[in-house]
């Protein structure tokens, strides 16, 4: 989903602070949290597992922890 993929664009009824009342963009919205939210787990996940690189290996193996 991108930004161009938001209901705003070209919307006739858009106005200052009109986020808050729109419907459209509320769904939007709901739907773009629960996709960043899956990324961010997703990266999470990834990053988890990753090993050590041997320099770090080496610092924690010489401080004991």
């Amino acid at each position: 989903m991108r930004i161009g993929d938001a209901p705003c664009m070209g919307c006739e009824d858009r106005y200052l602070g009109c986020h808050s009342k729109c419907s459209k963009y509320q769904e939007f919205r709901t739907k773009r949290d629960k996709e960043n939210e899956e990324k961010v787990k997703a990266a999470e996940a990834r990053y988890y597992f990753k090993p050590f690189s041997k320099s770090k290996r080496q610092d924690v193996e010489r401080k004991g922890r």
